[in-house]
């Protein structure tokens, strides 16, 4: 079974297999968005974003942009080992949405029990401007250390693990980019 991998799109196009991970047949690529707008961007910017010697017959597969809850497709109808989001939470509500995708297509511990854990790797800046949407990370992740205190028994809470805070570099994004937080999520 090929372990796919699910990258957030939005803004910078289509995210096809690079030649760093080739030499891995079982490693799948899938890109995709919920939003019918980015949706068109990333037929567009795949096309100004090609990957030298990138063959498209490979195992890389773009997912359909509209995923539906009742769809149980390939690659979606088994668990994703990775699931990356970078730069997605520009409104409120879209946290909630996240959740629920992850909550979905991360693999959960007992779903391979003695594998490696499986984790959400969301990356967002920090903007003066959307201090709210920030803090609804927090609200809808709790920490793992809260979980672990609280003894949630039996059941697989999906928590942050653990957080990092970075400078923008000089030059580098946007000027009210001042910093990136990573948080990394998983089922504890």
């Amino acid at each position: 079974m090929a372990t796919p991998v699910f990258t957030s799109t939005a803004p910078f196009g289509n995210q096809r297999r690079p030649k760093s991970i080739d030499s891995d047949p079982e490693i799948d690529i899938v890109g995709g968005s919920h939003s019918k707008t980015v949706c068109g961007n990333e037929e567009v910017d795949s096309s100004f974003n090609p990957i030298p010697g990138d063959n498209q017959s490979e195992k890389s597969s773009m997912a359909n942009c509209q995923m539906n809850d009742t769809s149980a497709d390939p690659p979606f109808d088994q668990p994703f080992d990775v699931i990356f989001g970078a730069d997605v939470v520009y409104e409120l509500s879209h946290v909630n949405l996240i959740r629920g995708v992850v909550e979905r297509l991360l693999r959960k511990p007992s779903y391979e029990p003695g594998s490696p854990p499986a984790y959400f790797h969301l990356i967002m800046p920090l903007r003066p401007t959307h201090a709210d949407e920030a803090n609804s990370v927090d609200m809808a992740f709790p920490r793992a250390e809260d979980v672990h205190l609280k003894g949630a028994g039996e059941n697989e809470v999906l928590a942050i693990v653990k957080t990092e805070t970075y400078a923008r570099s000089a030059g580098v994004g946007r000027a009210d980019e001042v910093q990136y937080v990573h948080y990394c999520v998983g089922w504890v």
